[in-house]
């Protein structure tokens, strides 16, 4: 049983229907090539920009360091192992 406010029954007109089947490709195709050239252009943009870093000496060039930094040693702090609770027989 389908609730009453989806009504979809396609058209007894094969004509209309070969119509409505054309106009869904289409539809179908028009967003799969809008994605494609979405991916495309970023995919570009990604792609400028790296080569743009690379050109530029932007990877392995000196960086000035910030005033707010305050340099420190750390302790690496291991995991505690908890034995595991006997087991009950029963």
């Amino acid at each position: 049983m389908r609730p009453a406010f989806v009504q979809l029954r396609l058209p007894r007109n094969p004509l209309l229907r070969l119509l409505l089947a054309v106009a869904g490709i289409a539809v179908l195709s028009f967003f799969a090539l809008a994605g494609a050239a979405i991916a495309a252009v970023v995919l570009l943009g990604f792609g400028l920009r790296s080569l743009w870093w690379k050109l530029r000496g932007g990877a392995n060039a000196p960086r000035a360091q910030a005033s707010d930094v305050i340099e420190g040693d750390y302790t690496v702090v291991e995991k505690v192992r908890m034995p595991l609770p006997p087991r009950r027989e029963g």
